[in-house]
């Protein structure tokens, strides 16, 4: 009988120190989901904070680009095209001013 009860507590004693690994064990494993955890939120907080550019923002953007490939093939933009005009219209204009007072001053020195 007593041989019995030393196995039993034996076996009782393997028992709980089996019990306190797995505790043990489960104890670490929580450690480091719980480091985990606090990980994923540092970089999940990271990424709510970065802003993600709207609809408006990405068409200028996209625009810019392509403006830009636009000028690396000689292509004018529309703006740069009126500005071009409006020149051409300025120095016509000039032209016109230049030519009339050449006319006006040849017909005064042809009456003279």
């Amino acid at each position: 009988m007593a041989n019995a009860k030393k196995a039993a507590s034996n076996g009782a004693a393997k028992a709980k120190e089996t019990v306190n690994k797995v505790i043990n064990q489960a104890k670490e494993s929580l450690k480091v989901l719980e480091a985990l955890e606090k990980e994923t939120l540092a970089k999940a907080k990271v990424l709510v904070n970065v802003k993600l550019p709207n609809r408006e923002e990405t068409k200028k953007l996209t625009n810019a680009v392509i403006i830009e490939n636009l000028k690396k093939l000689g292509v004018a933009t529309q703006s740069e095209v009126e500005t071009l005009k409006s020149k051409i219209s300025a120095l016509e204009e000039q032209i016109a001013q230049i030519s009339s007072s050449k006319s006006k001053s040849t017909s005064s020195q042809a009456n003279v």
